[in-house]
């Protein structure tokens, strides 16, 4: 009877905490992709580096250097997305021809609500996710290659101690632990005080008929 009892108190404690895991990142990093539709950095798998860039930024251009440098050495997907947008894929793939830009390069246009959601106020602005979509690092401002390399490394090998705090987290993940902590707390009340007597009782009912019919 003991080892039921502790059986389903273990089960409910597990259910409860594994729905607090199930959405381990809560990532979006929305675009427009050059076919003009609505895209996210999340729905492509690997180490990736978002590159939020203006045509016109002379240390946007800089900074394609740098990540160059990082590519050569890494497989990474980089996703070079306009700050400016353009009816057109036309700015884009120009963009992508007169720098030279290799395959690994997705181009895009980024939304209004990647901008808001990450507070984007300066160009180049740089955010590095591990191959799980978890943000390691965001960078304002030209950034050098041996900078970005570094957190590179620590994306590969989920170095998770180093990654930046997430900038969308807030207060709600507080609230969920707070909500399954009186879940389990009320589970507990209702296996100790409802269900262990019920059990008892049909366990002794089910003995008693048992000897009976010896």
């Amino acid at each position: 009877m003991r080892k039921i009892i502790h059986f389903l108190s273990v089960f409910i404690i597990v259910i409860s905490l594994s729905s607090l895991f199930a959405n381990a990142s809560n990532v979006s990093i929305s675009f427009i992709n050059t076919e003009g539709e609505n895209d996210d950095v999340t729905y492509y798998s690997g180490i990736k580096i978002v590159f939020v860039y203006l045509p016109t930024c002379p240390n946007c251009h800089l900074e394609i250097d740098e990540i160059k440098e990082v590519e050569e050495r890494y497989n990474i997907t980089i996703f070079g997305l306009s700050a400016k947008f353009n009816k057109t894929n036309e700015q884009l793939l120009d963009y992508k021809k007169e720098n030279n830009l290799s395959e690994n390069w997705i181009m895009g246009y980024v939304t209004n609500k990647t901008v808001v959601d990450y507070k984007i106020r300066i160009v180049p602005f740089i955010i590095i996710l591990d191959d799980y979509n978890y943000i390691v690092a965001i960078f304002e401002g030209f950034t050098y290659a041996s900078t970005l390399e570094e957190k590179i490394k620590i994306a590969i090998n989920h170095e998770t101690e180093q990654y930046i705090s997430d900038p969308l987290q807030d207060n709600s993940d507080l609230l969920k632990i707070l909500f399954i902590i009186i879940g389990i707390g009320v589970s507990v009340l209702v296996i100790v005080f409802i269900v262990k007597p019920g059990l008892e009782i049909l366990y002794y009912k089910i003995k008693d008929k048992k000897e009976k019919k010896s």
